[in-house]
């Protein structure tokens, strides 16, 4: 069984930058997942008409199955560094923080600059323009069965989950990835006493740095079972 899903999920209407002027948060939703291909598997073959007696008991009662999914990444938003302080930022100021010249950031609600983590979005890019890694698992399963008498069967299973241990990172509203493109760096940048201020955007060296392992899709795991059917 096979099943591929294209979509594509758009949003607009936090005023991030102009309250009166939504197209520049107009963009990608979080949820919004373009590729999703799942597999499902299952063989048994079949050894009954083998003529060889050991070839045939050898390769009889086997069951190999498996599920794949396959998942395009999430996207998220850059922003701007929400404080200018550490040691490659001199000259921030007193109070340490930055301040965008525009109204949303000092209504401070939560829809606006101020409310996504006290930063403010990168300007340029468009709302949610980056995307994080993709989504991926594959797990397989291995059974073999005995059959001691015709009623009496034992079982003997061996399970994968996530077999080729593929990272799988949680990216979700920015979270689980560093999403700080720039730093702000200036005389007067962010001393909230000037009222033209000058602010030089540094790139951030840590931007897109995954962070967080997604705990939905983990790392290896092996799983075995024991059953006696009668």
């Amino acid at each position: 069984m096979t099943s591929y899903t294209f979509s594509k999920g758009v949003q607009t209407g936090a005023d991030f930058n102009n309250q009166f002027d939504l197209s520049p948060t107009y963009g990608p939703t979080l949820l919004d997942q373009r590729h999703r291909l799942s597999v499902a598997a299952v063989y048994a073959p079949q050894a009954a008409g083998l003529q060889n007696d050991f070839a045939r008991h050898l390769l009889s009662h086997w069951t190999i199955s498996t599920v794949m999914q396959f998942n395009s990444g999430r996207p998220y938003t850059g922003l701007l560094s929400s404080s200018c302080t550490g040691p490659n930022l001199p000259s921030c100021g007193s109070s340490g923080n930055f301040t965008i010249n525009d109204s949303a950031i000092n209504e401070s609600t939560v829809n606006t600059a101020a409310g996504i983590a006290g930063a403010g979005p990168v300007p340029g890019p468009d709302y949610n323009s980056f995307y994080g890694p993709w989504i991926d698992e594959i797990d397989l399963g291995l059974t073999r069965a005995f059959h001691i008498t015709e009623r009496h069967i034992i079982e003997m299973q061996a399970q994968a989950f996530n077999l080729f241990n593929h990272p799988n990172y949680f990216v979700q509203a920015g979270g689980g990835i560093n999403q700080t493109q720039y730093n702000p760096v200036g005389a007067n940048c962010g001393d909230g006493a000037t009222l033209n201020q000058t602010c030089f955007l540094v790139p951030n060296a840590g931007f897109q740095t995954l962070q967080s392992i997604n705990q939905l899709n983990g790392p290896r795991t092996f799983q075995f079972a024991f059953r006696y059917r009668f």
